[in-house]
């Protein structure tokens, strides 16, 4: 029996500092996201041995005082730990997973494709289970659709914009390019200047601006002008005209795999690209870590460079443009807590054999 006590003991100051150092790295997460995010709790922390047995389930409101008779040291022998369900909320709101939708997500939803109880039902597990995020190329793809669409129809392609938003707490995530390097290098590589040398606002910044001028009802002359606490406009075609280029870009890469004067077999290959694209002189380090922390994108990549071989397959049709876009949108998986909820069945098919498959989810997984 003392050795048993024993161990407990030593396993309650473990937890004790557990909970210190998730304190911490709460603090520093939060500090990450700049927009859209909810940071301020208000939190009383007295690690203390009573710490652990007061982490137990809990609900929203509840205040409770943990007592304890503790052992002989530094600490006194009743330890009165007061932990505010602030402090709870926080620990439990760093821990949760994250989730961005994909583009077919939200146009199927807004076309009653996935019926409305149903709609209803999963809303509610999402907002309890993660922490919702909006994803840069599911952002990019959904207005690309709202500026190639007829007047007529603007409000009919807004829809899927307006489940996009999905209400609440959101977190914007920048290019995936740079979300990876700011993730796995601690690079911040946001551009200053678009292509032609002007100045433009953080990606970040850009996304909540430009998606709640058009939900709350702002057309493509208006974003062109731009509102004017902006001091910045959007033309929604030239910006469709920009991202189509890097598509037909990535067209044409797949095309020199097949001529032979391209290879994109090889990872370590990708990442030094990618790295370069962004302005950076690669090292060694770098391009390993990002080489492994991008490892379904990159077997994405490598199914294309496969399929390309086929001379049937061209890919300069409109919906195999959109094959860079998935491979793009799968290098948010090499931050491990986040999860792509998508129709799609090539991301699971063309990344099966990757370490990061099992943060791919269906409608059926929720």
């Amino acid at each position: 029996m003392p050795v048993v006590q024993a161990i407990l003991v030593a396993l309650e100051d473990l937890l004790a500092w557990v909970a210190v150092l998730v304190e911490v790295f709460r603090k520093a997460a939060f500090a990450a996201d700049e927009v859209g995010e909810v940071d301020q709790f208000r939190c009383s922390f007295l690690p203390c041995w009573a710490l652990p047995r007061a982490a137990i389930p809990w609900l929203p409101g509840q205040r409770r005082n943990y007592w304890k008779l503790g052992r002989k040291g530094p600490w006194d022998n009743k330890i009165r730990c007061k932990i505010e369900t602030e402090l709870l909320f926080s620990i439990w709101l760093m821990t949760k997973l994250k989730l961005i939708f994909d583009t077919n997500i939200c146009i199927d939803v807004a076309n009653g494709v996935i019926s409305e109880s149903d709609w209803d039902s999963m809303a509610r597990h999402i907002r309890r289970r993660y922490k919702y995020c909006i994803s840069w190329v599911t952002w990019k793809e959904l207005l690309q659709k709202l500026s190639r669409g007829q007047s007529s129809f603007w409000c009919k392609n807004v829809e899927p914009l307006r489940i996009l938003r999905f209400g609440g707490p959101v977190v914007y995530l920048e290019k995936p390019p740079l979300f990876a390097a700011r993730y796995l290098l601690g690079i911040h590589a946001d551009p200053r200047t678009d292509r032609r040398g002007f100045p433009v606002p953080p990606q970040k910044r850009r996304m909540r601006d430009v998606l709640e001028a058009i939900l709350r009802g702002a057309d493509k002359e208006t974003l062109r002008r731009g509102l004017k606490r902006w001091r910045y406009g959007f033309d929604l075609d030239r910006f469709d005209s920009e991202e189509n280029q890097c598509q037909q870009e990535q067209a044409l890469q797949l095309q020199g795999v097949r001529e032979g004067t391209f290879d994109c077999a090889d990872p370590l290959v990708m990442s030094v690209l990618l790295l370069k694209d962004l302005g950076l002189n690669p090292t060694k380090g770098q391009v390993e870590r990002l080489n492994e922390g991008l490892d379904a994108s990159h077997r994405y990549q490598i199914s294309l460079c496969t399929l390309v071989k086929n001379e049937n397959y061209d890919p300069f049709r409109d919906r195999r443009l959109g094959n860079w876009d998935d491979s793009q949108q799968l290098m948010y998986l090499c931050d491990p807590s986040i999860r792509i909820l998508t129709l799609d069945s090539d991301f699971r098919n063309r990344t099966q054999e990757s370490v990061q498959a099992n943060q791919i989810l269906t409608l059926s997984d929720l």
